[in-house]
């Protein structure tokens, strides 16, 4: 395959955004799914091998979550139930955190700030996702 749409990336300044992929929404969506989970991989794999900056958000609701008690919604994505995990092949390596977010919406003007500035959190120097 000739390689003329070529994108140069440099890992200390570049983060992979990894969202939402967890158990229970993937299961939701079949085995459509699977050719996805793939392509993640293997540019998860990519940017570890390179010791990229790797954001994985995960998607949690608590019972009292309004799109339970106003919506009427059933319950999913609970924190702390099996369905919040990542599905196996693009869970965090282990002692890496995870941003929950408790909303639909991740890309916040507010909760990027923090993580950005937040140096505990590794990704300090991001300038490209």
């Amino acid at each position: 395959m000739e390689n003329r749409n070529k994108i140069e990336l440099h890992s200390d300044s570049t983060g992979l955004v990894i969202v939402d992929m967890q158990v229970e929404g993937c299961e939701r969506h079949g085995p459509g799914v699977k050719p996805v989970i793939g392509n993640i991989r293997r540019l998860l794999d990519r940017f570890r091998g390179v010791n990229g900056k790797i954001i994985h958000v995960q998607s949690v609701r608590t019972k009292d979550h309004p799109e339970f008690t106003v919506f009427g919604r059933p319950y999913g994505l609970l924190l702390g139930s099996p369905g919040t995990d990542f599905v196996p092949e693009l869970k965090p390596c282990p002692g890496k955190r995870s941003s929950r977010k408790p909303r639909t919406i991740v890309f916040t003007r507010h909760r990027w700030k923090r993580l950005w500035k937040n140096s505990i959190s590794g990704l300090a120097g991001i300038r490209s996702l």
